[in-house]
């Protein structure tokens, strides 16, 4: 019985999803009119529902748009003022998106009539949904005050005072969340406000810094971003007292997040460091100022903290920090503890930030001093940590040339392509075409074509689908003259191969590689996949069937009607019924393929 009930509520449910997806149909059937007296009032009536509903409702009240005259747009303000008080916060979140997109089309200055009386409300509820939606709306109703010059300046003061008073409260409210969502809102709600910004700023000071050593994590969690945007927003080049506020005030907060007893905060504060150090350009400190050697060294300490990810975050961030030599060269000397970190996640990180570095450097640098980093985590025993290293060796490879950098990478490279786990070898394979267009075709061939033959003969059938695939990539970087030299003789040996898996390899990777060029596909590939069609192997004979449908429209005319649909026909007649089945398949599939239908018909 219970879960006949619970069916019945389910579909009740998904009848309701409907109708609110529906909305904008429904209202067109009932006109304007009756939608502004009977629908608006009735969804007013009716937001206890699931929170599915609720959230297909707040998406949908902007098609009512189209439909509605300016002077009736407000009506909508009531249910999404009631969907900005419920405890899912995705639908909150989707009515302060259906009120943004609502706002403009509302009758010329009753914005702000309209919505100070609701952001207040919400701000001064007991239902801490609502103060979550009050943060979140303050910005928004900030932007639509009237400018100086603009009709009703004269009551925007009174306006912005009663909305930073509003903020200060929900900055200091008992429930962590609203503070918070405060801390949040902060850079937006000094973004709306008129400019200059910097008494604004000055004012809400005290704010952002009790907010900054707020006893919840969770809250302080936001003190690394909203720095960040707060310091962004101020206009370069900054005067006298603009460098003091950020000097005093905005940067040892900043700073005392990279302390903070909370592994979250300082992992925020890492994430957020070269996005800071772009924030403060403006400043144009000196290498030698005592705030910028603050600075290098708190990123240094958030390289060595104690935990795992917040050195991996600082990490990853490497790259974007070090913008010049002597940045990078100053903070080298930090990372070679950072190779014998006992987490493999750790030097994963360092691995592929690394070869980043090397731009900044240049070459002789590069050779001096990163190589000899580099060099450890080639032959780290974690294989994603050398992966992660050959990943980026773009970057390296330009700065120093592929055959200083040959000796290096080409032992890591083999260790890897013959390790024990398949997925290692398959990430390998897809970083085989990367490495050929970073080294070149001569080195490349010299080194490593060899190593790409021998995946080929793989006993894992997801290594040879990909080594197949690799062979077309190669091909078509280098060309169909080199295919011919340093591939096809392989295929034709695997071909004659006693084992039928390595057979069938042979003929996946010829018609992989029948994209190259018609001439090659005609006269090395098709009679290689042709040769086959009379294997004893029934898996052979279809899959020749198979292969020779991907060929056929990389392949003249003359070489379908004379080779391919024969050697089809004779499949068609095999004992096997799979073989067949999947010639007579074939068959259709080439008479209806368009490309193979344009070229008979010429």
């Amino acid at each position: 019985m219970a879960v006949l009930i619970d069916g019945l509520r389910s579909e009740e449910v998904d009848v309701r999803l409907v109708s609110a997806k529906s909305l904008s149909t429904i209202s067109a059937a009932l006109g304007s009119e009756r939608t502004v007296d009977e629908l608006i009032p009735f969804l007013s009536e009716t937001l206890d529902d699931d929170d599915a509903v609720l959230l297909a409702l707040a998406g949908s009240l902007p098609g009512l748009l189209p439909l509605l005259p300016p002077k009736d747009v407000p009506a909508l303000l009531k249910p999404l003022g009631l969907l900005l008080t419920v405890e899912e916060a995705a639908v909150r979140q989707s009515a302060i998106a259906s009120l943004t997109e609502l706002l403009p089309s509302f009758p010329p200055g009753e914005i702000v009539g309209s919505l100070a009386p609701l952001v207040q409300r919400l701000g001064s509820s007991s239902f801490f949904t609502s103060r979550l939606s009050a943060a979140d709306l303050l910005p928004v109703f900030l932007r639509y005050l009237p400018k100086q010059g603009e009709e009703g300046a004269e009551g925007a003061a009174q306006e912005i005072e009663a909305a930073t008073a509003l903020f200060a409260t929900l900055s200091r409210d008992d429930t962590p969340m609203v503070r918070r969502s405060a801390f949040t809102s902060l850079p937006a709600v000094l973004g709306a406000l008129p400019k200059p910004l910097l008494p604004h700023l000055e004012s809400i000071l005290p704010l952002f810094t009790s907010l900054a050593v707020d006893g919840q994590d969770s809250v302080r969690l936001i003190t690394p971003a909203t720095t960040v945007k707060i310091l962004s927003l101020l206009e370069a080049p900054y005067t006298m007292e603009t460098s003091t506020v950020v000097t005093q005030r905005m940067l040892p907060t900043f700073l005392s997040s990279a302390q903070d007893r909370s592994w979250r905060v300082r992992w925020s504060c890492a994430e957020h460091f070269s996005a800071l150090l772009k924030a403060i350009e403006p400043l144009k400190l000196p290498a030698a100022d005592p705030l910028y050697t603050n600075l290098l060294s708190s990123y240094t300490s958030l390289l060595h903290d104690p935990e795992p990810e917040v050195r991996s975050s600082s990490i990853s961030t490497l790259a974007n920090l070090c913008t010049t030599s002597e940045l990078v060269l100053s903070l080298l000397p930090s990372l070679p503890p950072l190779i014998q970190d006992s987490f493999p996640h750790v030097r994963s990180a360092l691995s592929a930030v690394l070869p980043l570095l090397a731009p900044a450097l240049g070459k002789d640098n590069t050779q001096a001093h990163l190589l000899p980093l580099l060099l450890p985590l080639l032959k780290d025993p974690d294989s994603s940590v050398r992966l992660a290293l050959l990943a980026n060796l773009k970057e390296l490879n330009a700065v120093v040339g592929a055959s200083t950098l040959a000796q290096a990478v080409l032992p890591a490279v083999v260790e890897l392509a013959e390790d024990t786990k398949w997925r290692v070898r398959q990430a390998v394979i897809l970083e085989v075409p990367r490495l050929a267009r970073d080294l070149g075709v001569t080195f490349f061939t010299s080194k490593f074509t060899s190593l790409c033959l021998t995946w080929l003969g793989d006993d894992v059938s997801t290594i040879r689908a990909a080594a197949t695939e690799n062979l077309q990539v190669l091909s078509l970087e280098f060309g169909a003259e080199w295919a011919m030299e340093n591939l096809v003789g392989e295929l034709h040996t695997l071909q004659e191969h006693p084992s039928y898996l390595r057979r069938l390899t042979a003929i996946q990777a010829a018609a992989a590689m029948s994209v190259i060029q018609e001439d090659l596909a005609v006269n090395e590939l098709l009679p290689l996949v042709l040769g086959l069609a009379n294997d004893s192997v029934p898996n052979i004979r279809f899959n020749v069937a198979k292969q020779l449908v991907v060929m056929a429209p990389n392949l003249p005319a003359a070489s379908i009607q004379a080779a391919v649909i024969p050697a089809l026909h004779g499949l068609a007649e095999d004992t096997d019924r799979d073989v067949e089945y999947f010639a007579k398949d074939a068959i259709k599939k080439i008479e209806d393929n368009d490309a193979v239908k344009t070229k008979l018909a010429q």
